[in-house]
């Protein structure tokens, strides 16, 4: 099995893709002076570096798996093989980002999918289908956050596993009209530090009624599925 991150291939590899893209990042560039955006981007990439690498439970030890990772303009990709290891740390992975980048005032919506692609970090060619179906399914959405793609729901091993770890959740994703309905999203909340008092600092700040609906729908997922939580407070 090829390892996403020490060794990078120019054939097709099955894998499991994470796509995210910073929300609002041209207006960003516009309105803030440049040094600010370069100190803030060195920031996310350091959230990119710590989030590939988190530790995870099994039955029998506390394991580190890292999964692959880049970064090119306001779009990050991570990924991993094709192996129930691999995938829930790329799980965890995806939900520690959203939620530490949001703590930064950075916020991102990703999608999740799986299928061949080439993943080649030195030639920095980064091809496939399920690339294009993890952009598609985060541009459909109506929020802050990020949403599994079924070519990786109906993994034909991995499918079950995934719809029930801890770090996915079923929700009634919001999505632009007409967008394929979404059902299981990354649960990232239980990651996050007082989030809810970032997310309506960013409505107030924004005067774009979509973005500030996007804001509103977030804070609607944590009253729903993290009310208890440190997301919350």
């Amino acid at each position: 099995m090829l390892n996403p991150v020490h060794h990078d291939s120019s054939r097709p590899q099955a894998a499991f893709v994470a796509l995210f893209d910073v929300l609002g990042f041209k207006n960003r560039i516009e309105t803030t002076p440049l040094d600010a955006v370069v100190d803030g981007y060195q920031r996310l990439r350091a959230l990119k570096l710590r989030a590939r690498s988190v530790p995870i439970m099994s039955s029998v030890r506390v394991r580190m798996e890292s999964v692959g990772t880049t970064i090119f303009s306001d779009t990050i990709l991570l990924w991993c093989d094709d192996e129930s290891d691999a995938v829930q740390s790329l799980l965890t992975a995806c939900a520690v980002l959203v939620a530490s980048a949001i703590e930064e005032r950075w916020p991102l919506r990703g999608g999740i999918a799986y299928g061949d692609c080439i993943l080649n970090r030195e030639a920095r060619t980064f091809v496939g289908l399920p690339i294009v179906q993890a952009y598609q399914v985060e541009q459909s959405q109506e929020w802050l956050g990020a949403a599994i793609h079924e070519t990786a729901l109906n993994h034909k091993t991995l499918g079950t596993l995934i719809q029930r770890t801890e770090d996915v959740i079923k929700y009634a994703i919001p999505v632009k009209p007409k967008a394929q309905t979404l059902d299981y999203a990354i649960h990232w909340g239980p990651y996050a530090m007082g989030v809810k008092t970032i997310l309506e600092s960013l409505i107030e700040e924004t005067e774009d009624l979509s973005v500030r609906a996007k804001y509103e729908a977030t804070l609607g997922y944590l009253l729903s599925k993290c009310s208890d939580c440190h997301a919350w407070t």
